[in-house]
């Protein structure tokens, strides 16, 4: 929806003009007539207000930002409903983005750009406190005003924990920023701020983002996968401990980063103070402390008595173990322990079962997400247990993890894909592209293996996007003959329809014009109109004998034919303002601008 320029919005907002757009809302400066400030209007694209989903999304946002009053976040004032779609009136701040700042300086001075990150954590500290993920941190959303005052904007894709809403959309937020475990289709979370986070002091301090590409879905790859090059190699100029600060806040594993904004902050505050930072998660040990007692005379003659004791229990133990020792012995002949066979493969179980003089059974299979394919998960009778020799061991062999049935992505896209098949525990494999006429663009169209298939976890599901239909630019065939015409277009992909116009001026055969014009984008298979030359146009001369002069006059210029008069004298009074003779014969065939002569009798 356009907000024109005096609009009155809520009777209270007045419309100044467009500042942004976004790829939910439009952003405008309004006034705020009733407190007389400046404020900015964020208006929801009208084809998504009647989604339901994103509606109430849309009113969360607004009701988790205006929750947040923080000197370093944006206000949020008011929201509403005007005309169909959804708007938030916010804060407005006049500055640059720290987007434009890197553009404009490269790597920030290390106290500037230390202020800017300390002021970032503060306000995702908070936000977190209040249970609300910002799910978007990146430069462009980083507003710093002359004054040297960070401000986070733009929760629009902010959403309050707490809430019944379930986040099962596409991925969200740009991928230059976007954290492991979302890369990966899995939902965002506090930790996915902060090493969002991370990646914005990465580039405050060397002027580099960690990971580029090609393509969307590449560089959310390498977010998942690579390890980004030491800040310090990029600008040696980064403190060791700055970079620790740096490269904890991009761990790949969650739970390996700062576990919240405050621990972040407050090591950029020791940073800053010239303290040590903590460079891992702190662990704490219990030390339990033995104390020995001394002992007393009294003390040691009695454990003197307790020794004599100690030594006749022993003969005595000893002579009853020689006297069991034939008896035991003849019974190790006939008994064995049984040794461990989990995880053995049912070949390497029996061969050790066959040394023992022992026996496999394979009591069953079931599948297994720990054992391998093959592996003995669990066997009868415990190992260590001693049994007869010639008897059997019953085991539970793996028949490997369950296979997954591959999900249909048809129509997806690239980010939906990896969300649904990270939680069957599949992944993205190789990626492709295709024209297609039926695919909107950006979608999949084909994959392998297909829907239904199944298939073990970790399995690669190959891609083909659509890169919609393609587009092709319209030849200029005007002046040539039509076969040379037709040849063109067929080879551009495009059909002909052709029409046939008389013309003086283009020679019988030639196109006189086309339409789409010359340099039009078209669909492959779109049809061009071709106007082609009949040749110049032939009339009859009519007989003009007995009219008189201005009706003859008036019938030759009709037909497109020039007139030229001649008076003649007649001797008969009837003839007398009439055409007498012409020239040309009449009926004959001449081309249109013909001179016709005419006698006319005086």
């Amino acid at each position: 929806m356009q907000f024109e320029k005096g609009r009155l919005i809520k009777d209270r907002y007045l419309i100044i003009r467009k500042i942004g757009s976004g790829g939910m809302a439009e952003v405008y400066l309004a006034e705020d007539v009733v407190l007389n400030r400046k404020v900015a209007i964020k208006v929801m694209h009208e084809n998504l207000a009647s989604d339901e989903n994103f509606v109430r999304r849309f009113r969360r946002e607004a009701q988790a930002a205006a929750n947040l009053n923080h000197p370093n976040i944006v206000s949020v004032f008011d929201w509403g409903r005007e005309e169909g779609t959804y708007f938030i009136v916010m804060e407005y701040i006049i500055g640059k983005t720290l987007k434009e700042i890197i553009r404009e300086k490269g790597s920030l001075p290390l106290d500037f750009g230390l202020d800017i990150a300390k002021q970032i954590a503060s306000a995702l500290a908070f936000a977190h406190r209040h249970e609300v993920i910002h799910r978007d941190i990146k430069p462009h959303n980083i507003i710093i005003t002359e004054e040297g005052l960070v401000k986070v904007t733009d929760f629009g894709i902010a959403r309050a924990k707490s809430g019944s809403i379930t986040d099962t959309g596409p991925i969200m937020g740009s991928v230059q920023y976007i954290s492991p475990e979302q890369a990966q289709g899995l939902p965002a979370t506090e930790l996915s701020d902060i090493y969002s986070f991370g990646v914005v002091m990465y580039e405050m301090f060397t002027g580099n983002l960690p990971f580029e590409g090609d393509s969307a879905i590449s560089i959310a790859m390498k977010h998942a996968s690579e390890i980004p090059v030491p800040p310090s190699k990029l600008n040696p100029e980064i403190p060791i401990e700055l970079e620790k600060i740096i490269l904890k806040s991009m761990a790949k594993d969650p739970y390996e980063r700062y576990q919240t904004a405050d621990e972040l902050l407050q090591d950029l505050k020791m940073f800053t103070s010239g303290k040590p930072v903590e460079a891992a998660r702190p662990s704490y040990e219990k030390t339990v402390v033995i104390k020995q007692k001394t002992q007393s005379g009294k003390e040691k003659r009695k454990g003197f008595g307790s020794v004599i004791l100690a030594m006749l229990i022993l003969l005595l133990i000893a002579a009853v173990a020689f006297g069991a020792y034939s008896y035991l012995s003849q019974q190790a002949k006939r008994f064995v322990a049984v040794p461990k066979l989990v995880d053995l493969s049912v070949k390497e179980a029996e061969k050790l079962l066959s040394e023992k003089g022992l026996k496999i059974d394979i009591a069953s299979k079931k599948y297994s997400a720990t054992y391998e394919k093959d592996k003995i998960i669990s066997q009868d009778p415990p190992p260590g247990t001693r049994i007869e020799k010639g008897k059997v061991v019953k085991v539970v062999v793996s028949l490997g993890e369950r296979p997954v049935k591959v999900p249909n992505l048809f129509g997806k896209s690239v980010l939906e894909a990896g969300q649904i098949l990270g939680e069957l525990g599949l992944r993205i494999g190789e990626v492709t592209y295709e024209y297609s006429d039926n695919i909107p663009e950006d979608m999949i169209m084909k994959q392998s293996p297909s829907p239904n298939s199944e298939v073990s976890k970790g399995t690669a599901v190959d891609i083909v996007i659509s890169k919609g239909v393609e587009v092709v630019i319209i030849p200029d065939v005007t002046g040539l003959s039509l076969d040379k015409a037709k040849e063109m277009i067929k080879k551009a992909g495009l059909k002909f329809e052709v029409v046939e116009e008389e013309s003086e001026t283009f020679e019988k055969g030639k196109v006189i014009r086309q339409s789409p014009s010359p340099g039009d984008n078209a669909k492959k298979g779109d049809k061009v109109l071709l106007v082609v030359s009949s040749g110049p146009a032939f009339v009859a001369v009519p007989n003009l004998i007995g009219m008189d002069s201005l009706s003859a006059r008036n019938q030759l210029q009709s037909l497109g034919l020039e007139v030229e008069t001649v008076n003649v004298e007649v001797f008969e009074e009837s003839q007398v303002g009439k055409v007498v003779q012409q020239t040309p014969d009449p009926n004959t065939k001449v081309r249109k601008g013909t001179k016709v002569t005419i006698w006319i009798g005086i």
